[in-house]
């Protein structure tokens, strides 16, 4: 049982990261801005070597992608009003698999993306992004305790019906305890060596609140959990305050 103490110290946790995330969001974007426009100099610039300039492209267009990230991150966390828009889920998810594929590698983990086709939501583009970026995270650090030889899996399903979108996130890694399972999306309760605990909290309040959807999941230790998120594609809540 949390007690009133114990909600006033989570209240005021919370307020203090999301001032601390707010600056720090601000004190990265800086050096990333500096390192577009330096790389943006470089590759316009004749090089003998063709080889380089093709090699600092990718590295050109991830670090815009990042920026796009955390602006659209700082936009969220500054409560200021985000366009609601006609969104593709399959080019957010993409876009995620690139940003986080550094992570990927370093985990040797291989990410596998199938869609039946590219899906359409009207929503909030950071809503989306925050939760695919999340749950995608996560599966990769599922294989940070894993020191057997299995081949490391994440595999990411879209797909819909008439009425709904699914995105699934299914992973090999270490699975979650049965007497965790119900806590996991408590707030500031973590697993995680380095975890906060408050990744999955928010997500679940975006999914069901924000997107009026609904998350389930399964898991058997050591084997892997397998987290399956419903969306309808009707948001009437959106549409009520956009015109076309």
């Amino acid at each position: 049982m949390i007690n009133n103490k114990d909600n006033i110290d989570q209240i005021m946790c919370l307020a203090e990261m999301g001032r601390s995330s707010f600056g720090l969001f601000h004190d990265i974007l800086n050096p990333i801005s500096s390192l577009i426009l330096y790389l943006d100099l470089i590759t316009k610039k004749n090089f003998e070597d063709q080889k380089i300039k093709n090699d600092l492209k990718p590295i050109l267009k991830s670090s815009k992608k990042i920026a796009s990230f955390i602006k659209i991150i700082q936009s969220d966390f500054a409560d200021q009003k985000i366009k609601h828009e006609h969104n593709k889920i399959d080019d957010i998810i993409s876009n995620c698999i690139k940003i986080l594929s550094h992570k990927s590698k370093q985990q040797n983990v291989s990410i596998l993306f199938i869609r039946e086709k590219n899906c359409t939501l009207f929503c909030q583009k950071t809503k989306i992004y925050r939760l695919v970026m999340n749950f995608l995270s996560n599966s990769i650090d599922s294989f940070e305790s894993i020191k057997d030889s299995r081949k490391r899996k994440v595999i990411i399903k879209l797909y819909e019906n008439k009425k709904n979108i699914f995105i699934e996130f299914n992973d090999n890694g270490c699975g979650i305890k049965d007497e965790e399972k119900n806590k996991i999306f408590n707030l500031l309760y973590t697993t995680k060596k380095h975890g906060n605990g408050v990744g999955l909290y928010h997500i679940k309040k975006i999914i069901e609140k924000d997107l009026s959807g609904k998350i389930t999941f399964d898991s058997k230790l050591f084997f892997g959990t397998n987290f399956k998120i419903q969306i309808p594609k009707k948001q009437s809540h959106y549409f009520e305050t956009e015109s076309f």
